[in-house]
């Protein structure tokens, strides 16, 4: 059935696609090809001990209520769980269970939201859809900046109305395209027991097309045009997911509603979501694991670094990296916040700059960096220049005991050269795990990341990609590699340094640029690659005025 499943998912979109529906999937551990599971709700919360019921994890969703229509002139009135003694999201025996039923002379029911958001990736949920004239149950996402419909966008994985059973469908909805105008992009599958047994439905979300499934069996798409323009593509951002029963409106109720079908129960087994490979992780020599690509921060600021570094965790970065020079710890703290990421999932690296060097002016420095970021704890901190006139014993004391004492999970440096590396482990107790220093294809550092493997210290590389100085772009050896790999110059700089096992942090705002970053790991450049590229290094570095 495994095999099954994959071969359906990259092929079955490229013929004619049916009606007819494929028996329920039972394997519990597919993973669509290419992809990894990054977030996942199974809804097996253990029994309460006091009686009372197991209720959804609000650190994960949150509901959304009210009774004035949700545009669609809808009946229900969504609450927050339960309402008086009537509970309308519950979890009991391994499943979420949202319940539409009668509650004086209202219809309750719930609208569960994540706090969570992505762009782009494989969604998934295993279903049993209630039955009943009226009955509107759905899975599916919005916009994270959400405005106004339809010209933000909204993705329908799976929609199905009590009036049409087991006749399930997949949409987007944009200004282009969308019902109030006659004008929809959807697909429909009927699935004859769809209102009796668990069925997966899914969607895959690319910057090319979006995708719906129903076990796997491909039944919609819709392709980007490419045209830049928001009224059909404003599929690019970070979107939340959605599970909800209304019950009558304008779908749910176009042909009246029968309220013998209440209670009526949606049943949810899991939610899962799934994201291009995740990057590798590079192990420190403390043992603690950092990711070997990251997203940097200078030199942004304000509104900017805010969303820039949301869009980036969307899309997959966990390593984020500023520092207190840049002044913009606290957008890259709101810009964490936004993502909706669990802080134990990122990797948070910042600097203590010159001007608080020294034993008390680093835990100050230090302190003032965490209270900016909004965190508790930096994975990494790192003295970000060295200057002979201050006092590199002291602050890195101070670094040394904030790291014994949990507030940093590794200590490291910036710009040091090997001599002055060596220096510090002189007096060090603990050594640095990172030397982070301008690496790029026309500074490539071999000397440098020899000293440093032999001194135990991780490379780290700033600027990876020269912030464009040379033609990087344009240049010829790495344009001829890129079209070899179908990449682009950029990838295939950036692959580069990764193969030399050194860790990078490139910056850019353009989503599409972090997204081409980020996929830098489904091809290898061959040694001959590597001997060419390594013909570009000029052995100086490309921003002289740093010095």
């Amino acid at each position: 059935m495994m095999k099954q499943r994959l071969i359906l998912f990259y092929f079955l979109a490229l013929i004619a696609i049916g009606s007819k529906a494929q028996e329920a999937l039972t394997s519990d551990q597919f993973n669509p090809a290419g992809y990894s599971l990054v977030w996942q709700e199974e809804f097996n919360d253990a029994r309460s001990t006091d009686g009372r019921p197991v209720l959804p994890d609000t650190s994960r969703w949150y509901y959304e209520t009210g009774n004035h229509g949700w545009g669609n002139n809808e009946i229900q009135n969504y609450v927050p769980t339960t309402h008086g003694t009537d509970t309308c999201a519950v979890i009991t025996d391994g499943t979420l269970k949202i319940i539409a039923q009668k509650s004086g002379d209202e219809v309750i029911s719930a609208r569960l939201n994540t706090f969570e958001s992505w762009t782009y990736g494989y969604f998934e949920a295993r279903l049993k859809l209630p039955g009943g004239k009226g009955t509107w149950p759905a899975f599916w996402m919005i916009p994270r900046d959400f405005e106004t419909w339809p010209d933000d966008g909204e993705i329908d994985i799976m929609e199905e109305v009590g009036v049409r059973p087991n006749w399930t469908s997949s949409a987007v909805h944009c200004a282009a395209y969308n019902h109030r105008i006659g004008i929809q992009r959807n697909g429909e599958q009927y699935v004859p027991t769809a209102e009796s047994d668990f069925h997966v439905y899914g969607l895959e979300w690319t910057p090319e097309y979006i995708m719906g499934f129903v076990d796997g069996k491909a039944h919609f798409i819709y392709r980007n045009d490419k045209t830049g323009n928001k009224a059909t593509w404003p599929f690019d951002k970070p979107f939340f997911l959605k599970l909800n029963l209304a019950w009558g409106g304008d779908w749910g109720g176009m042909n009246g509603v029968d309220d013998t079908a209440l209670p009526a129960v949606y049943e949810i087994d899991y939610v899962r979501v799934y994201q291009k490979t995740p990057v590798p992780m590079v192990t420190l020599n403390n043992g603690i694991q950092m990711p070997a690509l990251g997203f940097g921060t200078s030199p942004l600021n304000g509104l900017e670094a805010e969303n820039a570094v949301a869009d980036a965790i969307s899309l997959g970065y966990r390593l984020i990296d500023t520092a207190n020079i840049y002044s913009n710890e606290e957008s890259v703290g709101k810009g964490i916040k936004k993502s909706g990421i669990d802080r134990k999932d990122l990797f948070i690296t910042t600097k203590l700059w010159v001007d608080d060097m020294g034993y008390k002016a680093a835990r100050k420095g230090f302190e003032t960096s965490i209270k900016k970021l909004g965190v508790d704890y930096v994975d990494l901190y790192l003295i970000h220049r060295p200057r002979p006139h201050k006092d590199i014993k002291g602050s890195w004391k101070a670094m040394e005991e904030l790291y014994k004492a949990g507030k940093i999970r590794a200590i490291g440096v910036s710009n040091f050269s090997t001599e002055q590396l060596n220096e510090l482990l002189s007096y060090a107790e603990i050594k640095p795990a990172i030397n982070q220093i301008e690496t790029s294809v026309f500074f490539q550092q071999f000397e440098a990341q020899k000293d440093l493997k032999e001194m135990g210290v991780q490379m780290e590389a700033w600027s990876p990609l020269a912030a464009g100085r040379g033609d990087i772009f344009n240049n010829p050896v790495l344009v001829a590699i890129s079209k070899k790999y179908n990449k682009s110059t950029a990838q295939v700089a950036l692959r580069w340094i990764i193969q030399r096992g050194i860790i990078t942090i490139p910056r850019t705002t353009e989503k599409a640029y972090m997204l081409e970053n980020l996929n830098i790991f489904d091809f290898e450049l061959d040694d001959t690659d590597m001997k060419q590229i390594a013909t570009l290094d000029l052995n100086t570095t490309q921003f002289p005025e740093w010095e």
